[in-house]
Formats: structure tokens, C-alpha cells, sequence
């Protein structure tokens, strides 16, 4: 009965609607976003010994970060939105170029203000981030998914995140030894190579409708680039068992198969695969540490189907894949 409610009641196709100005953001991003702090957060405690397992304190400041890095993905996406496909999309009829605009500037002062309380270190990280991002998505030449400067900027951005959890980790008494610290560096390597094998693998992603995903033809170019992701997830499980790294080692290991069968097999739902279970299965592992972020990974997942089912009539996202 219950299911029969959610699926098939008329009410939510006028409750969906409302929602459209926070879906405007592309929040389904927000699962990449969070795992890259938590594992920043997590990485000081592994390096000295002091890993918490299922660690359920709870911290106002955390969950202001946490609040605050959202707001400023949410900032960058909404740019890299307006500029890709606004016009195409239900949202011409309802928000603006210059609104969205407008929305943008609201949201990265509200979060920046946020960040400056948290730490001014963190702020001034974000900002950049944010500025690059900006000056990246308002020249966004989408004829080349795989840009080599799209690429760097991501590498780039996911290792500034990382960095945020550490330094929020070390609670503002970072200092310039402990941010070189070599142990540190090597054990960040696992994380940002399996992330940037993630997004490279995502460039070759076409989702023209949300569920309905397509590749570009698997051509030898392609054949070259998911070797070279699958490399760079060998590369990051050597690193992850010399460092002794559980939750690297562990995560990588399970999905770590998906980028062979993506190279090996190479068929659409391989790639897919990819992408979806692996930044799943990250963050499975990482809320066996941080069990709040349960919280909003649930909330954010089951709302995002609700909205995409009743708005769109497409079952996203989802672990399904095509042709499965």
C-alpha cells in the first residue's frame, strides 16, 4: 500500500515542482563531493593510529562545513548548468540566465561567510576553487569531454577537498611540516588517483536523460583511455596496500573489477558500472566511519528517485543499469 502510494498517486506530480530549484544544482554531485571531505577528515587519524570506527559524535562546526561545502558545489554547479543545457531543459520556462545568476552569488557569499567562521585557511581554499570552477564552467566547450584543463581542474579540485578534511581534521593547528609530511602525500594518492579513474570514466558518460545513458563509440581512443583508468586504479591499490591503508585498499579491491571489465568487455553497462558503483562503494566504506553521513546519503538518494520518477518518469539514480 505504501509502495503503491509513493509510485502511482496523482498528489506527487503537483508536490515534484517545488523541488525544482534545489534539483537545479544537479545534488546527485553531492555523493562525489561529501566522500572527498570525509576521506580528507578520515586520512590524520589513519596516518597516527587513531581511526574511529563508527565515530557518532556529533559536531555543529562538522555539519556547518559539511552545510558550507555543499552550498559551494551547489554554486559551481548551477553555473556549469545554466551554461550546458538550461535552454534545453524545463527549467527555461520557470528560472532565468540572470536569476540563476543571481542564485549563484547568494549561495557562494552564504557559504564563504560560513567557511570563514569554520577556518580562514578553508575559506580561502573553497574561494579558489570556486573561482577557477567559475572561470571554467563560463567557457565550458562541452565538443571535447575530455578536455586536458577540465581534467586538471578536477584533479585539482578533489585534491583541495581532501586537504579540507585534513586541515579541519588537525582542527586549525595545521603547519607547513604537517602539510608536506610525505606519509600524508603517499596516503592521498590512492584517493585522488581512484577518483580521477572515476571522473575520466564519467566524461565518457552521455546521460541525455537522466536514465538513459549512452557512450561515445567505444573506439580504439576510448579502449586507450579505460585502459589508462584501469591503470590508474592499480596504480592506487599499490599505494593503498603499501600504506597499509584499510579503507583505501579494502574499497578499491571491490570495484576495481569494474574498471577490467570495462576495459576487457567495453560494453556500455561495464563503463557505467564504473562510475556508479565505484563512488557507491566508497561511500559505504566511509560512513562505517562517519555513520551521519548515512543521513544525508539516504536522504539525498531516495528524494532524487522521487523527484526524477515523478517529474521525469525515469528511475534515477539508480544501481540498475541498462540491458542488465
Amino acid at each position: 500500500m505504501i509502495k503503491n502510494f509513493f509510485i502511482n498517486n496523482p498528489i506527487h506530480k503537483k508536490v515534484v515542482p517545488t523541488f525544482d530549484m534545489f534539483f537545479l544544482v544537479n545534488p546527485t554531485f553531492y555523493f562525489f563531493i561529501w566522500v572527498l571531505v570525509a576521506i580528507g577528515m578520515y586520512l590524520p587519524l589513519f596516518i597516527n593510529n587513531d581511526i574511529i570506527i563508527f565515530d557518532t559524535s556529533f559536531s555543529i562546526d562538522t555539519f556547518l562545513l559539511y552545510f558550507a561545502i555543499t552550498l559551494l558545489s551547489s554554486s559551481l554547479l548551477l553555473i556549469n548548468h545554466s551554461k550546458r543545457d538550461l535552454k534545453a531543459y524545463y527549467h527555461k520556462d520557470k528560472f532565468s540566465i540572470a536569476y540563476i545568476q543571481k542564485m549563484d552569488l547568494s549561495l557562494i557569499i552564504f557559504a564563504i561567510a560560513i567557511l570563514i567562521y569554520i577556518n580562514i585557511i578553508i575559506a580561502v581554499i573553497c574561494l579558489i576553487i570556486y573561482l577557477f570552477g567559475r572561470k571554467l564552467f563560463y567557457n565550458n566547450d562541452t565538443s571535447n569531454p575530455i578536455a586536458i584543463y577540465k581534467l586538471l581542474y578536477v584533479a585539482f579540485s578533489m585534491l583541495l577537498l581532501i586537504h579540507i578534511g585534513i586541515i579541519y581534521q588537525i582542527n586549525n593547528n595545521l603547519n607547513l611540516n604537517e602539510f608536506l609530511n610525505f606519509k600524508l602525500c603517499f596516503a592521498i594518492l590512492p584517493y585522488l588517483l581512484s577518483f580521477l579513474a572515476i571522473m575520466i570514466n564519467f566524461t565518457l558518460v552521455k546521460d541525455d536523460n537522466f536514465s538513459n545513458f549512452k557512450i561515445y563509440t567505444f573506439n580504439w581512443k576510448n579502449k586507450i583511455i579505460s585502459f589508462s583508468t584501469l591503470f590508474l586504479i592499480s596504480i592506487g591499490l599499490v599505494l593503498a596496500l603499501n600504506n597499509k591503508d584499510p579503507l583505501a585498499s579494502t574499497a578499491i579491491i571491490v570495484y576495481i573489477s569494474f574498471f577490467i571489465y570495462a576495459f576487457v568487455r567495453g560494453l556500455d553497462k561495464d563503463l557505467i558500472r564504473s562510475v556508479t558503483y565505484s563512488i557507491s562503494i566508497l561511500n559505504f566504506f566511509i560512513i562505517t566511519l562517519y555513520p551521519y553521513l548515512f543521513i544525508g546519503v539516504f536522504i539525498l538518494f531516495y528524494l532524487s528517485k522521487y523527484y526524477y520518477w515523478h517529474r521525469f518518469n525515469i528511475h534515477f539514480p539508480t544501481f540498475l543499469v541498462k540491458n542488465d
